[in-house]
């Protein structure tokens, strides 16, 4: 959430209601998290305190690239979860087929589109290989964060 305060603060009064609707959706994520007996106090995981850290970089960077890679790190996240199709082999009922239903709610479909057209704005004042660095590094959090959840899901 920091890093999209952040973000906000720094955007164009053009993006503000659109990013500040990012801000109410993750507060609303967060008290979702904090009724699943989730300990959101709890000293977080390495692969979580790493991408914290990244984000908490990624404030020191320009709006524009700032603002491509929060538009990627949402359709990432959202892209992972429609994937996980109702009616495959290994999909019913339970904590998995709930955590679909929230995550692929058509209102958070409809922020990522509105946060596409950002990025696409955006996307025209970055460096592209800075912003390719900066994807390169993100997905790699990304790929840490979903392999602790993997394993999570194993114990």
């Amino acid at each position: 959430m920091r890093f999209q305060a952040g973000l906000l603060r720094r955007a164009p009064h053009a993006h503000r209601l659109i990013l500040a609707q990012g801000v109410v959706y993750t507060v609303r994520e967060l008290d979702w998290l904090h009724m699943q007996d989730l300990d959101l106090a709890a000293r977080p995981h390495p692969a979580v305190a790493r991408y914290l850290d990244y984000l908490d970089e990624l404030e020191a960077q320009p709006y524009p690239l700032a603002a491509v890679l929060h538009w990627a790190l949402q359709r990432c996240f959202i892209d992972a979860w429609l994937a996980v199709k109702p009616g495959a082999h290994w999909y019913g009922e339970g904590p998995l087929s709930e955590l679909v239903r929230h995550w692929t709610l058509p209102e958070f479909q409809a922020l990522l589109h509105d946060l596409g057209e950002i990025a696409l704005e955006a996307e025209a004042q970055t460096d592209p290989a800075r912003l390719e660095g900066h994807l390169g590094r993100m997905l790699a959090y990304e790929k840490a964060m979903w392999q602790m959840a993997w394993e999570y899901a194993q114990e």
